[in-house]
């Protein structure tokens, strides 16, 4: 898991990227503030200890290796996404590790009973469903509505 600060530079906005990086990691160096630098996008600023496939989903692939290489300290870059350049800082690393029971109780509980809830309700709709056969009478089609779809009961005895 990583967080990381970033100021994004889009690569239609300069003839040679590069260079215009170069300028703003300058600022960035000298305490200027993120938030001030960079083109707009809807990609967040700040990212909190985010997962490594988080990071990939948002930028790519490439950038996630990158960002996982570099150690928390200063600004750097540019790192390329698939949306242009990028200039990070890290500010933290952490190791990913399996929570404890007590961590992640209420979470696994409630997917555990809401996965139950659907299972019951699937049985339910099939259980209803053995009792009734439905038959188009002739003339009948999904586009034509003149013939007529009859649910009839089945030997099974169950009510309508």
């Amino acid at each position: 898991q990583i967080s990381f600060h970033q100021v994004y530079l889009n690569p239609d906005k300069y003839g040679n990227l590069e260079t215009h990086a170069a300028r703003i990691l300058k600022d960035l160096q000298a305490g200027a503030k993120p938030e001030s630098l960079g083109d707009p996008t809807l990609m967040r600023r700040t990212f909190e200890l985010a997962p490594l496939s988080i990071i990939a989903r948002s930028f790519g692939d490439a950038f996630a290796q990158d960002i996982a290489k570099l150690s928390p300290g200063g600004w750097t870059g540019p790192l390329y996404s698939g949306l242009g350049g990028h200039l990070v800082m890290v500010t933290e690393h952490s190791k990913a590790r399996m929570p404890e029971l007590t961590e992640v109780r209420a979470q696994v509980e409630r997917e555990f009973l809401a996965q139950r809830r659907r299972e019951l309700k699937d049985l339910a709709y099939r259980k209803l469903r053995e009792g009734y056969e439905v038959v188009m009478e002739s003339g009948a089609t999904p586009g034509n509505l003149s013939g007529k779809a009859l649910a009839a009961e089945s030997s099974k005895g169950v009510g309508r």
